[in-house]
């Protein structure tokens, strides 16, 4: 069977397609070298319910942060690429937030439902509150464990890496 230059060439192009498919979607999968630990936090020797916990790459490294909030039992299921897939290996600042349910409270004054010219009021600034009128409410952990630059909780996550432990203090 004869076949032409267009069909060899044709042939040569549809195997460089496949071959530059298949790279994308290993390449696209980014779980390859994730290390499935789930760290376990605790605030004055009880577990650390409901915390936003952050790996942040230190030393000057450079990669992807990893990101995960705690259970009731203090753990945390870390998430890199997808949900729960774990942390790339490397070394990282622990930073940890717990926000109380409304982190944001307001001193929102009572308007009569009869006046029209609060409710008037009210209506243009779109239920916004002025900024001098607003409390910031601050994180229910010191604050030393919420900044890269000043928590004291580091690690070094490596493929032999199973349990990580952090204790955080209220004083």
């Amino acid at each position: 069977m004869h076949q032409s230059f267009a069909d060899t060439r044709l042939r040569q192009l549809m195997r460089a397609l496949v071959a530059a498919l298949a790279t994308v979607a290993v390449a696209g999968c980014g779980g390859k070298g994730v290390v499935p630990i789930e760290p376990r936090f605790s605030l004055d020797g009880q577990p650390l319910d409901g915390a936003s916990v952050s790996f942040i790459r230190s030393n000057g490294e450079k990669g992807r942060a990893s990101f995960g909030i705690t259970d009731a039992n203090g753990i945390a299921k870390m998430t890199t690429f997808e949900p729960n897939d774990g942390v790339l290996p490397g070394s990282y600042s622990v930073v940890v937030i717990k926000a109380p349910d409304n982190a944001m409270t307001y001193e929102v004054e009572e308007v009569d439902p009869n006046d029209v010219d609060a409710l008037m009021k009210l209506s243009s600034s779109q239920g916004a509150v002025p900024q001098q009128r607003r409390k910031r409410v601050r994180t229910t952990i010191p604050e030393i464990y919420a900044q890269p630059s000043t928590t004291p909780l580091t690690c070094k996550v490596d493929s032999d890496s199973e349990a990580f432990e952090f204790t955080l203090s209220s004083r």
